[in-house]
């Protein structure tokens, strides 16, 4: 699908690791880009360049490897980032979507990767939940009100027990 004019935007983005190795990134979205919007976008930057893309909904192409020395989540975008297309649309992305998507980011970057929040999540339940007396259950049982399936629940680490159980008194109560 095209923009009204028929035209798209390309966006070419670059993941710089700190050892200066890189990775071009590039992607069509639909509809055409105003310089307006580039400038909004441009100011919605960290730092002028810094952005992560799948937080305003564009892909990420990284090195296949993660070294926590060099590799961060950022990404580099200027104004020459942008231009004009006849390229069909890669991603589900229309240009008013992606700018306002920028403004929702505007000095909100930062970003905990997802492997570690459930690092975290699993201490928090270890420490606080599991070792204070085996509260792990009433946990599990609001969580499984909640919804939160048998899997979801196994890789917080909580004990199978505690969800066989919640979830056989959740569905007596149905």
């Amino acid at each position: 699908m095209k923009g009204i004019d028929g035209m798209n935007t390309k966006i070419n983005y670059l993941y710089r690791d700190a050892d200066n190795y890189k990775v071009h990134n590039e992607c069509v979205v639909q509809g055409t880009i105003s310089a307006e919007q580039i400038a909004v976008i441009l100011e919605c930057l960290d730092e002028g360049e810094y952005f992560i893309p799948h937080l305003v909904g564009l892909p990420e192409k990284r090195f296949d490897t993660f070294d926590p020395q060099v590799d961060h989540p950022y990404f580099e975008l200027s104004e020459d980032s942008f231009a004009e297309t006849m390229e069909s649309e890669t991603v589900e992305v229309q240009v008013d979507e992606l700018v306002s998507a920028f403004l929702c980011c505007k000095g909100k970057w930062e970003q905990i990767d997802p492997d570690r929040t459930m690092e975290l999540l699993n201490i928090l339940i270890d420490e606080k939940v599991n070792d204070e007396g085996g509260h792990g259950y009433r946990v599990v049982e609001r969580l499984v009100e909640l919804g939160f399936s048998k899997k979801e629940l196994m890789v917080l680490k909580f004990a199978e027990s505690d969800i066989d159980r919640a979830m056989q008194e959740g569905e007596e109560n149905v």
